[in-house]
């Protein structure tokens, strides 16, 4: 089959993806992931970008400026509109998972009402604090 193998630079790893599809994209969020970190997010994010979206995860937050633009609404300087423009739709990101996004869900959810929810999660806390 054809397609292209990518490397996982978080995990050290290899990943096969398709051939490319030609899937036309809203500006905007189209899948938004509820699940905390370590609930199976970093798959979720590869399988969604194997089907055509472009998926914004926590490794994407790997600058200062980036983290800086998260704290500030934290702190309540921004506003979640104004994270939602900067963060995904100026960079062409259709779908978000994992943190910060899963801090957000339901305010993305608002902002994008035709948004689908995936949560993710573990079978037990105990599961989730092991991993």
């Amino acid at each position: 089959s054809r397609g292209v193998m990518a490397e996982d630079t978080v995990h050290g790893s290899w990943w096969f993806y398709p051939e490319e599809r030609d899937v036309p994209r809203s500006n905007g969020l189209e899948v938004i992931g509820a699940g905390f970190p370590r609930t199976g997010t970093l798959s979720l994010h590869f399988a969604l970008n194997v089907l055509g979206y472009e998926t914004y995860h926590m490794s994407k937050v790997d600058t200062p400026a980036k983290a800086d633009l998260w704290s500030s609404f934290y702190d309540g300087e921004v506003t979640i509109e104004q994270v939602a423009k900067q963060v995904y739709e100026e960079n062409g990101f259709t779908a978000a998972v994992d943190a910060p996004t899963s801090t957000v869900w339901d305010k993305l959810a608002q902002l994008y009402p035709k948004a689908k929810i995936i949560l993710t999660e573990r079978n037990s806390p105990e599961e989730w604090f092991d991993s």
